[in-house]
């Protein structure tokens, strides 16, 4: 018994009839916990549990949920046949962890922009919907690949490499993609590319996240071009108004 006070899990030991036969000091606190006006429910569930234990003969393993911050691991095992231990570990931190994980998740599987996360050898490890839904590309396509699928050619070798070497210093880099996607139709990208570190610092992922921006390049173009047809235009209309006086000094000549 005397091992158990030192456990870094709370122990209980609990008889046939439920009732707490030993507690170490941390599983006092638990007892208390449990035994507060508003956890009689938790109460009767562990020692449902306790009862399965023995008439099983085997170990049975749960997690609960104290108030709605606090997370257990709960394990209990018969070790006599008057009773069995209980014992608890907090985890909490990792369930705080987890929903984390999932809000996030859920943010990237809604996000409006596309976005890829590869290993350190850019092979493609996730897509979120939206970069399925631009590129035609489906996510088991993807997986697995280079997004140099995505490549048209349009952009000079050299924009990559420094790419490469920005986010590869563990820098963010930020550029343009004309790309092409799986039905051959070119697209432009608005690209921000930042590594992913470990505990250690060292870049274990890239998580690119890309806006299509071909609505506005193509506004831009038709832009670009209408100032060009304007600045023509103008340069047309001065080259008129100085031919006109001599034409009408011409006319009149003419008529004398």
């Amino acid at each position: 018994d005397g091992a158990g006070a030192h456990t870094h899990l709370e122990l209980l030991r609990i008889g046939r009839d439920g009732r707490a036969l030993y507690a170490n000091k941390a599983g006092q606190a638990l007892m208390g916990a449990i035994n507060a006006p508003d956890r009689q429910g938790l109460n009767a569930h562990w020692s449902e549990l306790i009862k399965q234990s023995f008439q099983s003969g085997s170990p049975v393993e749960t997690e609960e949920t104290i108030g709605d911050r606090i997370y257990l691991c709960v394990f209990v095992a018969v070790a006599h046949a008057d009773y069995a231990n209980l014992f608890t570990r907090d985890i909490t931190q990792r369930k705080e962890a987890e929903l984390r994980v999932r809000q996030l998740s859920r943010a990237i599987e809604q996000n409006p922009a596309s976005v890829i996360i590869t290993d350190i050898k850019g092979r493609i490890e996730y897509v979120n919907p939206k970069f399925c839904q631009v590129t035609g590309y489906a996510a088991e396509e993807a997986i697995g690949r280079n997004p140099n699928i995505l490549k048209s050619g349009e952009l000079p070798k050299e924009a990559y490499q420094a790419m490469w070497k920005a986010i590869a210093n563990g820098q963010t880099w930020t550029g343009e993609f004309h790309n092409r996607k799986k039905n051959g139709e070119l697209f432009w990208e608005l690209a921000s590319i930042n590594p992913v570190r470990d505990a250690s610092g060292k870049i274990t992922h890239y998580v690119a996240v890309k806006e299509d921006i071909t609505g506005r390049k193509l506004a831009e173009a038709e832009r670009e071009k209408l100032i060009s047809d304007l600045k023509k235009a103008l340069a047309e209309v001065k080259t008129l108004s100085g031919l006109l006086p001599i034409c009408a000094g011409c006319k009149k000549t003419h008529a004398v």
